[in-house]
């Protein structure tokens, strides 16, 4: 096949961008509120010195609050996949907390921490927990007990099964997991940026709409997106390549 069609992606793209245009251009929608994609494009690089600074402030602290969440749904993940006493001990509280959206405790991390970034890489790093547990404990129940009773015969203690056979076989839910958790990360960025109100693209966001600077605020909301696509397609070229054998229904 040929044409725009061998593309189905690009060719929403492209659809959208003209439906856009469209509108703006025909009255359908009033182009004060929504602005046509080139005026939002030329908002965003004429206001790059603030919108470039917003941006690196509010990934750094969701990449920190992203790898703090990954890191400790990994250790509890581990432990309850692989011990039926951590998983009657933590599947409660697991499931408890599981229920309180990332959104949530934006409020109450600020009245205990007082500080943008902790607030906001807390809040990130309790939404993306959660469903990386879910991933990481799947993962530990669905590793062969072939492998490991064969590494144990050859005289592999605990740590060395864990480093030799659980790492290697959960790399691909751990991969699935960061990939799944990047809308999360972002959803709960800019938000927990508009709670505390200081900076970052959720602050940006506000002040350039209040403001009824709305190509600026396209120009941030569409950034935003943009991110968040290019790093989901990233991890999932990153998953295939590593792991063409794996798919999500190894989930189930």
């Amino acid at each position: 096949m040929t044409g725009p069609l061998r593309f189905p992606g690009l060719t929403a793209v492209v659809v959208i961008l003209s439906a856009w245009v469209t509108a703006t251009a025909t009255g359908f929608v009033n182009s004060e509120f929504i602005p046509p994609p080139g005026e939002v494009l030329r908002a965003g690089f004429e206001d790059w010195a603030n919108l470039g600074p917003a941006t690196l402030e509010s990934m750094w602290t969701a990449l920190v609050g992203y790898a703090v969440g990954f890191g400790a749904a990994v250790v509890v993940g581990m432990a309850v996949g692989r011990y039926a006493s951590a998983d009657s001990w933590l599947s409660g509280p697991l499931d408890f907390f599981r229920a309180i959206p990332a959104v949530a405790v934006v409020p109450m991390a600020l009245l205990v921490l007082a500080d943008s970034f902790l607030v906001g890489a807390f809040a990130v790093a309790w939404g993306c927990f959660f469903l990386a547990v879910i991933n990481v404990v799947a993962g530990v129940k669905h590793i062969p007990d072939t492998l490991q009773d064969a590494a144990r015969s050859f005289g592999a203690g605990e740590v060395k099964v864990l480093r030799k056979v659980g790492i290697p076989s959960l790399l691909p839910y751990f991969l699935s997991s960061l990939r799944q958790n990047v809308s999360v990360a972002l959803i709960v960025i800019v938000v927990a940026d508009m709670v505390v109100g200081l900076s970052g693209l959720g602050f940006y966001i506000l002040r350039t709409q209040s403001n009824a600077l709305f190509g600026r605020m396209y120009a941030s909301i569409t950034l935003i997106a943009i991110i968040g696509y290019v790093a989901f397609r990233l991890l999932e070229v990153a998953q295939r390549r590593l792991f063409p054998w794996w798919s999500e229904t190894s989930l189930a």
